[in-house]
């Protein structure tokens, strides 16, 4: 969220500033302004989700500064500051649209409640846009993914392809578009074991996908191969795209897994054999993830069968198989792949029947929720592979992982509500979030109300 705090006063914006950054606001999307004209060219050149505009200003003042960029800046919301509660000035900010007015000295609580309606308010209209774009997202994976043509997207979309490269390795939409937070809107479409993610960038941080993508490389790249695709807007232009990454995404066992493919590399062509090598690497990952034993057998012995003719064939492609069943599996190179193969598989075995302990992992997580938990930590704790501890947690929970994580602090959080007077800011963090914005977000999108607005109807 990008916040404008506009006043000559430089005692007043620190303070403002200090209650926001308290708030869980990031000290970046923090910009301040001393004056009309700089507030005024603030606004025409640069997104704010909230402005904090004082009447009162040199050059000009802030009712005339606000009317200047009125135009620039229709999706932001203003509050006057003032120390004057005239009724002229009420009346003219209301023709300007303006939310509120705040008299000084501003309080804490009050920017809270501002914060948690503007959060509100562009979480509804961020909703509104993601709804459509989900639709236009559809709508390119009908008729087995050739796109509907002639449809023009409203905002430039930068495609990504992920494809998980160790077994276990959840390709959670909900996680990566954790990633995204505010930045940007990402919609998460899974494709049997590949998951596409498209991106969009939001007017408050534009061109920020190349920052974007180089993080999460940095975080990924190393257990997922990534491929990006060309930015497009027109969906006429997908087919042949689409048919691009997933070719890659097919062939990566042989050209290289747990990279970064450019939205510039071209896919090769593979032949029969080479496909039918890729396919059973594939089926590999698959079977050892869900614990199919027969599955994983019949993969690793068409592997093991074929291995020495693909290093005839082509050395360079067998240098990179070997490089993916080292890291996948752990396996050594120089060694003969049966035995190891084999070994896999006996451990396999062990692992699908010990026990699940499903009732200590709840009580872990009852009394752990407030803390920085994550799927892989807590399948860590309990010497579990994630994939396997994913897929059994939701069969028992009849809620992933992270649903059911939310569920618990979104529980307490109401509690504290209803029977303290502990700030927003204060439940936050007992229960779990890194900042009160975050939390006000998570709540109202479970409650369908904020956390303010909760605590007025149970004491009303």
């Amino acid at each position: 969220m990008k916040i404008l705090i506009a006043d000559d006063e430089s005692l007043v914006r620190q303070s403002i500033r200090l209650f926001l950054l308290d708030l869980g606001i990031q000290p970046k999307d923090l910009t301040e302004a001393a004056n009309g004209l700089t507030l005024s060219e603030a606004l025409k050149n640069n997104y704010f989700d909230l402005a904090l505009v004082d009447i009162q200003m040199p050059y000009m003042n802030g009712l005339e500064a606000i009317r200047d960029a009125q135009a620039s800046a229709p999706d932001t919301l203003f509050y006057i500051l003032t120390g004057f509660d005239d009724f002229s000035y009420a009346r003219e900010a209301l023709r300007l649209h303006v939310k509120d007015y705040l008299l000084k000295p501003i309080r804490r609580t009050e920017l809270e409640g501002i914060l948690e309606e503007v959060i509100s308010q562009v979480e509804q209209r961020k909703a509104s846009q993601i709804r459509d774009l989900k639709l236009c997202i559809a709508s390119l994976f009908s008729d087995g993914g050739s796109g509907d043509s002639g449809v023009t997207l409203p905002i430039p979309c930068h495609p990504l392809l992920i494809t998980a490269d160790q077994p276990g390795t959840v390709l959670s939409g909900s996680r990566f578009s954790e990633e995204a937070d505010d930045h940007m809107i990402l919609i998460p479409h899974r494709k049997a074991d590949r998951l596409f993610l498209f991106l969009f960038e939001t007017p408050e941080y534009p061109n920020i996908y190349a920052d974007f993508v180089q993080e999460f490389t940095k975080r990924y790249g190393s257990t997922h191969t990534i491929i990006e695709g060309k930015t497009f807007s027109d969906t006429s232009l997908w087919q042949s795209e689409h048919q691009r990454m997933t070719t890659l995404a097919s062939c990566r066992f042989l050209f290289g897994s747990s990279r970064f493919y450019k939205n510039t590399t071209t896919a090769p062509e593979l032949s029969y054999f080479a496909t039918e090598i890729c396919t059973q690497c594939q089926n590999s990952l698959n079977a050892y993830t869900n614990g199919d034993y027969a599955g994983f057998s019949l993969a690793s012995e068409f592997l093991t069968r074929e291995f020495p003719r693909l290093n005839q064939e082509s050395p360079a492609n067998a240098t990179h198989l070997l490089s993916f069943l080292e890291r996948a599996y752990g396996i050594d190179p120089s060694a003969p792949l049966s035995g190891q193969f084999s070994h896999l598989a006996s451990t396999m075995i062990q692992n699908t029947s010990s026990d699940f302990r499903y009732d200590e992992i709840i009580r872990y997580l009852e009394q752990h929720y407030q803390e920085d938990l994550s799927l892989s930590s807590v399948a860590d704790r309990f010497c579990l592979s994630p994939g396997y501890f994913s897929t059994i947690f939701k069969k028992k929970a009849g809620h992933n992982f992270v649903h059911y994580l939310t569920y618990l602090r979104i529980r307490e959080a109401k509690r504290l509500l209803i029977e303290t007077k502990m700030t927003i800011s204060e439940i936050a963090t007992a229960v779990g979030y890194s900042s009160a914005s975050f939390f006000i977000r998570s709540f109202k999108k479970t409650e369908d109300v904020s956390p303010s607005e909760y605590r007025k109807s149970k004491h009303a």
